[in-house]
């Protein structure tokens, strides 16, 4: 087996690196509790407990690889336990998320504003950037997550700022920032689900409810178009600027009630909003599992 350099680490964060204790072959794959990810030990001191550490966070996940801690040199490992266990913390962090209601921030559609470090107020900037936070990436993603409001943003970097949180959470703020991690967390070629109903959805997972197709006509500036939301529990959905959670009939019925709520009683609809676009999104568990594991067996 080579040795392996990750091209998309390369690709993304432009971090070259030398491996301790193990080789890595192709890239890791698959999605939602199944995946192809295998790795070998190049030394006789590498052990299982430091290998789930660098992948969950957590030494004690090793026991879902089985066997015995150590391993022989040369051994190859399924770790595809180890970046389901990965998942599982994720969706359960970003429900947590959602429902603790921890991003502070106020609503503001199709714009985004920010306050820098030096006080400055910075339009459609790039959320957890150096631009807007001079202490590092993890620094302008946590900034949203206290008690006091930060600036104003739009539903989609209200879900992507979730998703990182819950990322930087599990991973911790030295690799989050060490492997270059912004606001958005995966690469652009990851593609949802598609065609699925939103039943199909697990917690965590996002979507786009939509509003009639003439909403914007109607409405300058499309604050409600549609919603991103995130599934939290069975059938119950979180979406930025409207709480609470609501069920997917209830956001389709909060959409059309604001839809109508400006128009003359002649003009007001009564079918049901187009609803659920049919996408079903999630983090690229491998490909961040994969990032994560190299950045923390590279000799820093």
């Amino acid at each position: 087996m080579a040795k392996f350099s990750p091209l998309v680490y390369r690709k993304f964060h432009n971090i070259s690196y030398a491996q301790e204790n193990w080789l890595l072959g192709d890239h890791w794959t698959g999605r939602r509790g199944s995946y192809q990810a295998v790795i070998e030990a190049k030394s006789k001191s590498a052990d299982k407990k430091k290998l789930a550490k660098f992948i969950t966070g957590n030494s004690n996940d090793w026991t879902l690889l089985g066997g015995n801690n150590k391993v022989a040199l040369g051994e190859k490992i399924n770790v595809s336990p180890l970046l389901a266990k990965f998942e599982t913390k994720l969706r359960e962090k970003i429900a947590s998320i959602c429902q603790q209601e921890q991003l502070n921030s106020s609503f503001q559609p199709l714009t985004t504003k920010f306050t820098k470090d030096d006080g400055t107020v910075v339009e459609d900037a790039l959320i957890g950037s150096v631009e807007v936070s001079t202490k590092g990436e993890s620094a302008g993603i946590n900034r949203f997550f206290t008690k006091k409001t930060q600036g104003s943003i739009d539903c989609i970097r209200a879900v992507k700022l979730i998703y990182a949180k819950a990322v930087l959470e599990i991973i911790g703020k030295d690799a989050f920032d060490g492997v270059g991690f912004t606001e958005d967390i995966q690469p652009d070629e990851f593609a949802g689900l598609k065609k699925q109903p939103m039943s199909n959805m697990l917690n965590g997972d996002r979507g786009w409810i939509r509003n009639y197709p003439d909403y914007l006509a109607k409405y300058e500036g499309g604050a409600w178009q549609a919603e991103n939301v995130i599934r939290i529990n069975n059938d119950l959905y979180w979406g930025f600027g409207d709480p609470p959670p609501k069920s997917e009939t209830g956001w389709k019925n909060r959409l059309r009630e604001i839809y109508n709520q400006s128009l003359k009683p002649e003009e007001r609809r009564n079918e049901p909003v187009p609803g659920f676009d049919g996408e079903i999104i999630f983090i690229d568990v491998a490909y961040v599992a994969e990032v994560v594991f190299s950045y923390n067996i590279t000799d820093k």
